[in-house]
């Protein structure tokens, strides 16, 4: 009896797991990170953000919509996957078609109800959100450099739909809120940086793509060309967080912080050039760009704390 007890308990956590696998569970701390940033840059105040009920209902259903979206997509893309990533669980058959469809609904449901609680506004956010999701993956990613930019946009905006939760009166004050305008240079530099890491993917996946007949922007210029469009999206970047920063504050050792952050990653875009693109180092560069967000994010955060209005 021990024994089938043990057996059973193995199936549920190797379920539990290959779900966690499904849904991505490894980036919910990095979209975390970025849904606190964006409440906190508008209303710089921990007790009153932790303790808003509009804010940890958005930071969840944002989690929820990223875990939807990246359900339909293996959905969709379980013939592709054979080649590009056969280690998914819905190729593997630790998740079967079906448990992912009764998955999405469950999720679905789950955010509809989470989004009946909250002010009008938000819902008419949420309901863009997971439309843009839904429709991703069957039309959306067919298009090259549209779904590229579809994916930075949704990341960047996840920030906007947290910031708004905690700071009720943008709506009415957003063209001269200080707060908003770090909010809007935050969410830019989301927004290329990525940008950036969508077309790094497209080239680690070219060879599988090419077999399915997936049209993607390396497929279409080429994994050079786009390595110098990926340059040039880093590079902007940097001059306009440059001259963002400069319309806050004139002050040349403030921006010393951030702007010293592209560094590691201008560094880390030539080895890739240098390697001819191996897909072990763009993975790396991949993990690598978690570090310089970070610092942007915090250095946002507290320039947001300190600013007067």
């Amino acid at each position: 009896m021990k024994l089938l007890d043990s057996h059973h308990k193995n199936k549920i956590m190797e379920k539990m797991h290959s779900i966690l696998k499904l849904t991505r569970s490894v980036n919910l701390l990095p979209t975390l990170l970025l849904t606190f940033s964006g409440g906190f840059i508008t209303n710089p105040s921990l007790n009153k953000i932790l303790f808003s009920y509009p804010f940890i209902c958005t930071n969840i259903i944002t989690l929820l919509i990223m875990s939807f979206g990246m359900v339909i997509n293996d959905i969709f893309d379980i013939e592709i996957d054979k080649l590009n990533n056969p280690s998914r669980p819905l190729i593997t058959g630790k998740i079967s078609i079906n448990e992912a469809y009764v998955l999405c609904f469950s999720i679905v449901l789950f955010i509809s109800i989470l989004d009946y609680t909250l002010p009008n506004n938000l819902q008419l956010f949420t309901n863009i959100m997971l439309y843009g999701i839904t429709i991703y993956t069957p039309v959306l990613k067919k298009i090259p450099l549209i779904k590229n930019v579809y994916c930075a946009s949704t990341i960047s905006f996840a920030m906007l739909y947290s910031g708004l939760s905690t700071n009720q009166e943008l709506y009415q004050t957003i063209y001269y809120n200080k707060h908003f305008n770090i909010l809007l240079i935050t969410m830019r530099y989301v927004f290329f940086g990525s940008l950036k890491n969508e077309l790094l993917l497209d080239i680690c996946d070219i060879e599988g793509d090419k077999k399915n007949n997936i049209i993607t922007i390396p497929i279409l210029i080429g994994k050079s060309n786009s390595w110098l469009l990926i340059n040039g999206l880093l590079y902007s970047n940097l001059i306009f967080l440059t001259f963002s920063l400069n319309s806050i504050y004139n002050n040349i050792y403030i921006k010393i912080i951030p702007l010293s952050s592209f560094i590691p990653m201008i560094i880390d875009i030539y080895k890739i050039k240098k390697s001819n693109y191996e897909k072990s180092i763009i993975d790396k560069t991949l993990k690598n760009a978690m570090g310089p967000m970070f610092i942007i994010l915090l250095y946002m955060c507290v320039l947001s704390y300190n600013i007067k209005i």
